[in-house]
């Protein structure tokens, strides 16, 4: 398992096609970020690309 935890949008749009090709070759992928009032944009960014994460 390959665990990436994302903490800015930046991450999110830097590692989304890392991650798609990782999945693709079979490796098991696990998403985290945080969440809190006035801080959804990580979380908001991996939902809208449908990506499973773990908050």
């Amino acid at each position: 398992m390959i665990w990436f935890d994302l903490v800015t949008p930046k991450s999110v749009l830097f590692f989304e096609p890392i991650i798609k090709e990782i999945k693709r070759r079979g490796f098991e992928v696990l998403i985290t970020a945080r969440e809190s009032d006035g801080y959804k944009e990580v979380v908001g960014l991996l939902k809208l690309h449908k990506m499973k994460l773990v908050v």
